[in-house]
């Protein structure tokens, strides 16, 4: 069975930031505190996982 990505939304979030905000600069400390300004909570070794499995 597929499991379901529980990251998913908020990989989502962070596409978009890095894409239009970061204009492909952000690294995972601005992407964390960027992400806490949207209300979006999550740790900074998690945020940086994520970016992590997004990239490649």
């Amino acid at each position: 069975m597929a499991k379901k990505d529980k990251y998913a939304e908020v990989k989502e979030f962070i596409k978009d930031i890095y894409c239009n905000e970061g204009q492909g600069t952000y690294g995972y400390r601005p992407m964390w505190a960027a992400l806490r300004d949207k209300g979006v909570k999550f740790a900074m070794e998690t945020v940086r996982k994520l970016m992590r499995s997004i990239s490649g």
